[in-house]
């Protein structure tokens, strides 16, 4: 991705018009979290058909995620992903690889707070 993935996720998340990028704001919206507040880590694909992300919220909680593609052509499985799990990380998100980027997390939302 180049750069701040943190930055350049959240980004995304936040504001992109591709489907995938809609679908992941509605699923945040479901589980209670407000895409336009909290910070995306860092999202990547992980399998042939899976996202893997990080989420970072204003509360200081950290979720690593799956964001798993449905079936059919590639703007039908965006729009039918589902996050298939959903793991706390709160306690010990400094001992995961994705540490640099969740503290980045963690800086852009406080800026934003600023």
């Amino acid at each position: 991705m180049g750069g701040d993935s943190a930055v350049e996720s959240t980004r995304l998340l936040r504001g992109d018009d591709d489907p995938m990028w809609a679908r992941l704001r509605t699923l945040m919206t479901e589980r209670g979290f407000d895409p336009q507040r909290v910070a995306l880590a860092t999202f990547f694909p992980d399998d042939t058909n899976t996202e893997f992300g990080v989420v970072v919220t204003p509360a200081g909680e950290v979720y690593e995620f799956d964001l798993v593609y449905g079936k059919g052509d590639l703007t039908q499985q965006a729009a039918t992903a589902t996050i298939t799990d959903w793991r706390d990380r709160t306690e010990w998100w400094r001992d995961t690889p994705h540490r640099n980027e969740i503290e980045s997390a963690f800086r852009l939302l406080a800026e934003e707070r600023a």
